[in-house]
């Protein structure tokens, strides 16, 4: 019976060995992944930046233009609207997808006057309607424009070019980025006289300017014999810049 006990005994203090053993080697790991991790406390740093640039040539471009019109009544100056979008909608549906053109607002509102020592009174109604259009067609841009101007319409913003997915040059733009980043470290760590040892922490910020061209404010009676307007595309800059925090030792 006593030998029995010894063997369970023993059988027990290995299996808590065994676990012991487990949990330090597994405590030891988790502890040495930490400290490799991007973010984990450190105390000696040093930080670099770096720019990364490409360019695209746009692929899209963005118009808006408002019908803006006034009467002595609301009913009247919300039927001149309709009309002129009717007229203009129109026309933009044989150059471009219906899907791709929609309002952006619509509003009717009374034109105050103020008398002096009279109180305000309705001197008559104004009817906004600002509509947002999407050409895919980089070579329909210059139509679309004239397309609506010569709609009695005088209120138009853009084009703003722009890449529809530019993902793939901003992943350009980033990696260059960090590679100019990269070569600054190395060059300060051997200024300094110290290694690199792992990136602490990263931040990237970026910035793909649009060309725009503004609004385009034309009489009626000049739009409507005026040709499609001249506007060259050109290449976007699709910038990045990083900020990389490396430990030293």
């Amino acid at each position: 019976m006593k030998q029995i006990n010894e063997n369970t005994l023993l059988k027990v203090k290995v299996i808590l060995l065994t676990l012991v053993s487990v949990f330090v080697i597994f405590y030891t790991y988790n502890t040495y992944k930490e400290g490799k991790l991007i973010g984990s406390s450190v105390n000696n740093t040093v930080t670099v930046t770096g720019k990364g640039e490409t360019e695209a040539k746009p692929d899209m471009a963005t118009i808006s233009f408002t019908i803006r019109e006034s009467a002595k009544d609301a009913k009247s100056a919300e039927k001149v609207v309709s009309e002129k979008s009717a007229k203009v909608l129109e026309q933009l549906k044989n150059l471009i997808d219906e899907k791709d053109i929609k309002t952006n607002s619509y509003t009717s509102y009374p034109k105050y006057s103020y008398p002096t020592n009279s109180a305000a009174r309705i001197e008559g109604y104004e009817t906004t309607q600002s509509i947002d259009v999407k050409v895919t067609d980089i070579n329909k841009v210059s139509d679309v424009i004239q397309s609506i101007t010569s709609s009695d319409i005088n209120e138009v913003n853009g084009p703003n070019y722009v890449v529809d997915n530019n993902d793939d040059y901003q992943n350009i733009a980033r990696g260059e980025a960090i590679s100019d980043a990269k070569n600054k470290a190395e060059i300060l760590a051997k200024q300094l006289g110290v290694e690199l040892v792992r990136i602490v922490s990263f931040s990237e910020s970026s910035y793909s300017p649009t060309p725009y061209y503004g609004i385009m404010n034309m009489k009626a009676e000049t739009a409507m014999d005026a040709s499609a307007p001249t506007l060259p595309v050109g290449e976007n800059a699709i910038t990045s810049n990083v900020t990389i925090t490396y430990e030293i030792k």
